[in-house]
């Protein structure tokens, strides 16, 4: 069972691992929003506010599972809003992959019925779909790439226009001169509501090049993706390609 997010994406294919990723992400712009001032500290979750509106963070600490929890004020406890399950977990997981909503938990936690049934008829309208009971799971629960097609853009918003993040400038790295081979570093940047890099992710490491490329993408420009108009933090994953005979991307 994994007890940290880290260890939760190992047991996520590739395709699913970057899903999860963007999801958690924006879970974590949405919290600091809502005025959660560390949505990333989930030792903190069930103790008292103290003057902050609410916490809502990803747990991992749950035997169930990892699931996105709410505490705020007028509930008695912290609420589970969503849980998380990890494609590759045929043997380590009792339950397919998916995200899923156990509605049924809600009031336990204080959340009014009528919130609850609100909540639920939201997740329909994201394309979730009955699991039995108060339960609601996504569409692709169970196939072998239920949670990055649910996550995919242009399945699931096909009644909204979604415009990619756009590359304004670029700065190309050069071929460290202690380095005989080719090689191809991955990185992930995450492109704020702003335009500006939010944050840098080395998904594929590869020294000595990792640090010309990392230099080289943080003086890249970005144009913000956008939502029906509005901008959105999103995630675009760069590939910086070394060769002694074409330094560069």
């Amino acid at each position: 069972m994994a007890r940290t997010r880290d260890e939760f994406l190992k047991d996520c294919d590739a395709e699913d691992r970057s899903a999860y990723e963007s999801l958690f992400q924006d879970v974590d712009d949405l919290a600091r929003e809502l005025g959660d001032p560390d949505p990333s500290d989930e030792s903190t979750l069930n103790k008292p506010l103290e003057g902050v509106p609410l916490r809502l963070r990803i747990s991992f600490g749950d035997p169930k599972g990892p699931s996105l929890r709410l505490a705020h004020g007028k509930l008695g406890g912290v609420a589970p809003l969503l849980w998380f399950f990890p494609s590759q977990n045929e043997e380590r997981w009792t339950a397919v992959n998916r995200v899923s909503a156990l509605l049924a938990q809600l009031p336990k936690a204080g959340v009014k019925e009528g919130d609850a049934a609100t909540f639920g008829i939201n997740l329909k309208k994201a394309g979730f779909v009955s699991g039995g009971g108060k339960v609601l799971k996504t569409s692709t629960a169970g196939e072998t790439t239920g949670v990055s097609r649910v996550f995919r853009w242009e399945s699931n918003r096909a009644d909204h226009t979604y415009i990619p993040p756009g590359i304004v400038s670029v700065s190309y790295p050069q071929y460290p001169i202690n380095a005989a081979a080719p090689g191809t570093v991955v990185i992930q940047v995450t492109v704020g509501r702003s335009s500006a890099i939010q944050r840098v992710k080395v998904v594929r490491d590869l020294p000595p090049f990792t640090k010309f490329a990392l230099s080289a993408v943080n003086k890249w420009r970005f144009q913000t993706a956008t939502l029906d108009g509005k901008s959105m933090t999103s995630n675009l994953a760069i590939a910086f390609v070394f060769s002694p005979l074409s330094p560069g991307q």
